[in-house]
């Protein structure tokens, strides 16, 4: 169910912003950057959580929560710098 609402999430922003004509910028780098750390984070607990029995026995436990926590703690710090106001970042166009 997580997941369902968070492919209909994603489905609703695209929807909004294919109406609105697309964005460019520092809100295109902030649409990319939830997105691929939100499939990130969701691969890193499959993996670390997950998989548990798979890893040897000194490699279990709740230490396997630092990868997933990391990923979201980069979205999270990136996010808050491009969120900054007054604050220039430099895009280069595609082409």
């Amino acid at each position: 169910m997580v997941f369902a609402a968070l492919a209909g999430f994603a489905g609703w922003q695209d929807l909004r912003v294919a109406r609105l004509g697309g964005v460019a910028g520092p809100e295109r780098l902030k649409r990319h950057l939830w997105r691929m750390c939100a499939a990130l984070t969701i691969a890193a607990f499959s993996f670390f959580l997950g998989q548990q029995d798979e890893f040897p026995k000194a490699l279990q436990g709740p230490h396997n929560m630092i990868p997933p926590l990391a990923v979201l703690s980069a979205m999270a710090f990136w996010l808050v710098k491009l969120r900054r106001p007054g604050r220039r970042i430099a895009v280069r166009a595609a082409g």
